[in-house]
């Protein structure tokens, strides 16, 4: 057999494989023998070009001719394979800290001893993600490394398709969190779609009581119904030793309006293994309402003595009540906290009551903030009583550039097993710039009124400079301790030297010496040196703090904590009496919705819709001298998903503020995505209110700069205003907006006069217009339009290029001359193309000359019931100057200010739609000679009589709102508006042209008014 018969054979084989293949993908065996529909149009496209492939191939082998098979068009393929997404959170710590003491104990013989310990620790968060076109795979670790070793945490993998999820790693058994059911350790998981929601199975081992090990199977489920979000679930869990426990979940979360809801409950029957069974019941109800200055939250739970929290043991029975109200009238705050609780059962029964008061009066003349704050806690059990109450005040103000807080607290307390015990403690602090350099004092003094007695007292001084991305500071720390067993006294003088070497890294290197003198005990007496070496990286790559499956036909979860920050290099201060969690914390999403931080900070928004937020505390519900790390905090959450957002409190300085542009009414409107730089090295971007915030700075000037490149088109900032500095004080935060300045547009058309026409009518098209000085110009569309855009603010002089015009025509106007502000856009710059004129027209019966005159209109689309005012330029001395608008002779009243004539043309109500001619008749001041000047009018009904903008954008019924108006008609300060429930609103001075701001309380989802005006009564809606 010859090679060219080899060649045939192996052909015809594979034209047969492709015919075999046509039918199969035509028949639907693709489809019945399980196979991706998806998949059959791309295995009949495959087959096809097979056959034809295979058919040259036969010709080329076989040169007898043979019918041609026409190509069909390929079907529409999925997009195979994914990127790859890595994202990393946490917190990296590197140092080095060396001491070396002495001490004595009075005689000749002396003791010296050397320490050195070093800190090597980082604590991670490993997300990884492939997305493809019907696929999600992701894998999170958390890691833990130390200096000699390392931990890992629970991996979490998921894996999704549209049909189906599969999961392993710690499965929470409820999403509300409001009862404590607790999770497995780990475990496998499926997930399925539901309408609306999602059902998960779940196996895998749990914690029960007394550490036993239980093997638990269970299902969740969460379905949106009616704008509510109810979950439900079932676990069973089993041990070796005979322990059983069934538990049932049901819960449900809405938000209507300002107040938000959340109830969840779980009954549990659990059987030890002795033949007993007992059953047990928690619930948690939450409500939070926020409206104006009004914030307010309650809270109601239950727990059943011997419920069973997965992972934890059996808990001791617990009834808890708090309510909290919050509300603020501009200079004064009220707050008001009050909780009920009772835990345990039979003797060791535990009831408590815990109240808090604070008020708060801000002297806005004089800048002095006073506070004052009241705490009473009364603790009942069976071995008596136990009360403890405080009063606490603060007072700050500012002099001779000298800020102040003079603070105190007195707290007593009544023991059932001792005398009563008190403490008073008193504190001040000062703060003063003087050019580049900060000073600050701190002095803070307790003392103890019980049998023992006791005094402790700190003092510290402060001297740093910054020098750009350099920090020096020196420190002086003196510490004094006084009970019946010591009378230490420990001074510690340091200088640190810091630099920010990134935005994610920082190093500091700290010496000093620790002098101790103890006159009680003087074998204590000695002396430390001290040096360290930091090298701290708190960082996020990525979008770590989001985590969960997307399902868009679900809500969204935001939660965190508010905690106290604490200095670790504060070794002498006192240890807080509270916690690290900070409570009765105004927390606020999107400027709009408001929660209260509990009594271990931690905070939680269960009905959020998916997208980007904003998250920001209240600083006027933070105790003065304090600031929060982060004012501004940005997060974009899907549906389903739930995200993590910590803030941390503390005495260290802020800055936040906006960066805005203008909108079309000249009204500042946030500009997102613009990046922010902090002394040339910290990077930050805008969120989508225009927010941008650092924290945790040091005293002192800091320079916060624009990045040009970031900035929209349409906007430019002055050089001068792209650097700014700003003084930065401790425990406060500092506000610097920025406020770009819009470029400007000019509009108008560019029409044939009626003399051309029928040859010429109507717009010119793919017309030059030029606007100098500078290097703008603009096409005209077909209808003779044109736009010129992102101009500066200035005078500019606009024309039509004459070589982009029909031959022997030209521009008859003439140029013209527009100023345009930095937030202006302005449109009615029109030209009229003519036959070609010389510059000068005699006439026959005078000398006089007449110039070329021009008209503009301030808005050249408008709706019926509109209103324009007309601008002409008589282009010499004039006598009068009239038109015949829309049917009716209008007269222009000259302006002297201006140096034109004005005229206000209203559209009537019934009117055709379409494009009409303004001619403007000019008789010159002899009364001999006329000129006509044009302007070019376009009548749409579409066009909203009013437009409007409001604040907040989705408000609900009962809300008041800010409404920003445009209107088209011709309103005048005075005019009002009736609404359909009786609210009148009154326009008083426009904030610029016909743009009006009032406020109105919205009463029905599109509300429709009445706009009462001199043209008569005019329909409306807000909409």
């Amino acid at each position: 057999m010859t090679d060219r018969q080899k060649r045939r054979r192996l052909a015809l084989a594979l034209r047969a494989v492709g015919l075999a293949l046509i039918a199969f993908s035509m028949s639907g065996a693709a489809l019945d023998s399980g196979l991706e529909p998806s998949l059959a149009a791309p295995l009949a496209a495959l087959a096809h070009v097979l056959v034809a492939d295979v058919s040259s191939a036969v010709q080329a082998a076989h040169p007898a001719p043979a019918p041609a098979t026409p190509s069909p068009t390929p079907g529409p393929q999925l997009s195979r394979g994914g990127p790859i997404t890595f994202s990393l959170s946490g917190a990296l710590s590197l140092g080095q800290r060396l001491q070396n003491s002495s001490h004595g104990d009075g005689s000749s013989d002396r003791i010296s001893t050397s320490t050195s310990t070093a800190t090597d620790t980082a604590g991670l968060l490993a997300n990884i993600q492939r997305r493809t076109a019907t696929t999600t795979l992701q894998l999170a670790l958390p890691l833990g490394l130390a200096l000699h070793n390392a931990s890992f945490g629970d991996l979490t993998v998921g894996y999704y398709t549209p049909k189906y999820g599969l999961e392993y790693g710690p499965q929470p058994l409820s999403f509300l969190g409001g009862v404590p059911l607790g999770q497995t350790l780990r475990s496998f998981a499926a997930v399925t779609p539901l309408h609306n929601g999602d059902l998960t199975f779940y196996s895998g081992p749990a914690f029960g009581s007394n550490l036993q090990m239980l093997d638990v199977m269970g299902l969740r489920g969460r379905i949106m119904a009616g704008g509510t979000l109810f979950e439900f679930g079932a676990d069973r869990g089993r041990s070796n030793q005979g322990f059983n426990v069934d538990a049932l979940l049901v819960g449900a979360a809405r938000t209507s309006g300002i107040l938000n809801e959340a109830l969840e409950a779980s009954a549990e029957r659990i059987r030890p293994g002795d033949g007993t069974s007992q059953r047990a019941f928690a619930y948690q109800y939450r409500a939070d309402y926020g409206s104006g200055a009004l914030y307010g939250s309650f809270t109601s739970r239950h727990i059943g003595n011997g419920f069973l929290a997965f992972g934890s043991g059996a808990l001791q029975r617990d009834n808890f009540v708090d309510a909290a109200v919050r509300y603020s009238t501009g200079t004064n705050s009220f707050d008001v906290d009050q909780s009920f609780e009772t835990s345990g059962v039979s003797d060791q029964e535990v009831a408590t009551r815990r109240g808090a008061l604070s008020y708060t009066h801000l002297f806005s003349r004089s800048n002095i903030e006073t506070s004052l704050g009241l705490t009473d806690q009364r603790r009942e059990s069976a071995q008596g009583i136990d009360w403890t109450g405080g009063i606490s005040g603060q007072i700050g103000f500012d002099f001779a550039n000298i800020s102040a807080l003079i603070g105190a607290q007195f707290q007593r307390a009544t023991l059932n097993y001792g005398a009563p015990q008190g403490l008073i403690t008193y504190s001040a602090s000062l703060q003063r710039q003087f050019g580049l350099y900060s000073a600050s004092a701190v002095y803070q003094n307790t003392r103890q009124t019980s049998d023992e007695g006791g005094l402790q007292a700190l003092g510290t001084f402060t001297l740093a400079r910054v020098f750009g991305a350099t920090g020096v500071a020196l420190n002086m720390t003196q510490a004094h301790t006084l009970n019946g067993a010591d009378n230490l006294v420990q001074t510690a003088p340091t200088i640190t030297v810091s630099r920010r070497i990134s935005p994610a890294v920082s190093i500091g290197v700290t010496y000093g010496e620790q002098r101790t003198r103890d006159l009680t005990n003087p074998a204590n007496n000695g002396r430390n040196r001290i040096f360290s070496v930091q090298i701290s990286a708190p960082f996020a790559i990525g979008s770590g703090v989001v985590q969960g499956r997307s399902d868009p036909r679900l809500p969204a979860t935001i939660s965190g904590s508010v905690l106290n920050d604490v200095d670790s290099q504060n070794q002498y201060g006192f240890t807080s009496p509270l916690s690290d969690g900070m409570a009765n914390v105004v927390v606020v999403l999107d400027n709009n919705t408001v929660q209260r931080t509990d009594l271990t900070g931690h905070y939680q928004f269960n009905f959020v819709a998916p997208g980007v937020h904003q998250v920001r505390l209240e600083s006027s519900s933070l105790p003065r001298g304090v600031t929060v790390d982060q004012p501004y905090a940005s997060v974009t959450v899907q549906g389903g998903q739930s995200a993590q957002i910590f803030f941390r409190v503390g005495t260290f300085g802020a800055i936040a503020g906006h960066i805005y542009g203008r909108d079309a009414s000249g009204q500042p409107e946030p500009l997102e995505n613009v990046g922010v730089k902090l002394d040339g090295t910290i990077y930050s971007r805008t969120d989508q209110l225009g927010a941008y915030s650092f924290g945790r700075l040091s005293a002192g000037k800091h320079t916060i700069s624009v990045d040009e490149t970031s900035l929209p088109a349409t906007v430019t900032f002055p050089k001068s205003l792209e650097n700014q500095t700003i003084d930065v004080k401790n425990g406060e935060v500092a506000t610097l907006d920025f406020t770009a300045n819009p470029l400007g547009s000019i509009a108008g058309f560019v029409t044939y006069a009626p003399e051309l026409a029928p040859g010429h009518k109507g717009g010119v098209f793919n017309a030059y217009v030029v606007a100098e000085p500078g290097d703008f110009a603009a096409i005209t569309n077909e209808d003779g339009s044109y736009l010129l855009d992102n101009l500066p603010a200035g005078t500019y002089t606009l024309d039509v290029d004459p070589e982009t015009v029909p031959e022997n025509t030209g521009n008859n106007r003439g140029a013209q001359t527009v100023t345009l502000a930095g937030d202006q856009n302005m449109q009615g710059v029109n030209f009229v193309i003519g036959r070609k004129l010389k510059q000068v027209i005699f006439s026959l019966k005078s000398t006089e000359t007449v110039a070329a005159a021009s008209m503009t209109l301030t808005e050249s689309a408008l709706p019926p019931n509109g209103a324009t005012q007309a601008v002409v330029d008589a282009g010499g001395p004039a006598e009068s100057v009239t038109t015949q608008a829309l049917g009716k002779t209008v007269r222009f009243r000259y302006d002297g200010t201006r140096k034109r004539w004005v005229a206000t043309i209203i559209v009537p109500p019934v009117v055709k739609a379409g494009k009409t001619t303004i001619v403007a008749t000019i008789r010159a001041a002899n009364g001999k000679s006329e000129t006509n000047a044009y302007a070019d009018l376009t009548i749409d009904p579409a066009i909203p009589l009013v437009s409007f903008k409001i604040t907040p954008a989705r408000a609900h019924v009962g809300q008041y709102v800010t409404v920003r108006a445009r209107f088209l008609a011709n309103v005048q300060p005075g005019d009002t508006i009736r609404w359909p429930n009786g609210q009148i609103t009154k326009l008083s001075h426009p904030v610029t042209g016909r743009v009006y701001v009032f406020s109105v309380k919205i009463s029905e989802p599109l509300m429709r008014g009445l706009l009462l005006t001199r043209q008569g009564e005019l329909p409306i809606t807000l909409r």
